[in-house]
């Protein structure tokens, strides 16, 4: 069983040492440790928090985008828990781009924010 091999080897079996997994998360705390695996599904978790705090406050013309970003990001956590889709390049890629246009986005915004705070 996938878990216990986690267990047994908390550091990772390496890449395709389990077979086919079908959690993304599981995938690659079995893979490549337990701290990246609890790192893949925290980090879209964390973007998730910080996009919406910062939907809250937006104004309405960015309202749009931020609740698009966080439609994305619900779509990526969901698919990564429930799905295998990093072994599937066809399927696992995509979310991994949709992750990075969240955070790319989010970046951007508070780089112009910050711009026109300065002025």
């Amino acid at each position: 069983m996938i878990i216990n091999l986690i267990v047994e080897k908390p550091l990772g079996a390496g890449w395709g040492s389990q077979g086919w997994v079908h959690s993304d998360m599981l995938q690659v705390a079995a893979s490549v440790g337990i701290i990246p695996g609890i790192i893949i599904i925290i980090a879209p978790l964390f973007l998730l928090f910080r996009l919406y705090r910062i939907y809250l406050t937006a104004s309405i013309n960015d309202k749009t985008v931020f609740f698009v970003c966080c439609g994305l990001l619900i779509f990526v956590i969901i698919s990564m828990v429930l799905n295998g889709n990093i072994l599937k390049v066809q399927s696992g890629a995509p979310l991994f781009v949709l992750w990075a246009i969240s955070d790319g986005y989010l970046s951007s915004y508070k780089q112009v924010e910050s711009s026109k705070l300065s002025r």
